[in-house]
């Protein structure tokens, strides 16, 4: 908030999936954030950070691409990120990448654990 502040910009929408993982294609504020850009509803998107948008590179890169073309602005607010910013195109695919293989990381460390937790003859979740 205090970015858009700073930067007397009106906060128009508020869009948000609690809960539901970035890597999940099918999240509603997602959904309703991709239509309201369509509908140019507002001209700079404001996230905590890349992440926020995406855990999958490619869908980050093409949300970013079709963003710019309809000339829309995304801020990564914590990371530092800005469409608009040179070298952006560098930044776009480092985050990208580094927050799909975040996902790909916690992935295997959630199955590493329930391996252990099956092997001490523990539940990991779900039905027995």
């Amino acid at each position: 908030m205090n970015l858009a502040q700073n930067n007397q910009w009106a906060i128009v929408h508020h869009f948000e999936d609690r809960a539901i993982s970035g890597a999940s294609k099918d999240r509603p504020g997602f959904r309703e954030m991709l239509k309201a850009a369509q509908s140019k509803e507002f001209d700079v998107l404001l996230v905590d950070d890349l992440s926020r948008l995406s855990r999958d590179d490619i869908e980050t890169k093409q949300v970013i691409s079709r963003f710019k073309y309809q000339g829309l602005r995304i801020i990564g607010v914590r990371d530092g990120y800005d469409s608009s910013g040179k070298g952006e195109k560098i930044q776009t695919s480092m985050r990208g990448l580094m927050n799909e293989l975040y996902l790909d990381d916690l992935r295997e460390k959630a199955h590493r654990g329930m391996a252990g937790q099956a092997s001490r003859g523990y539940s990991t979740g779900g039905r027995c």
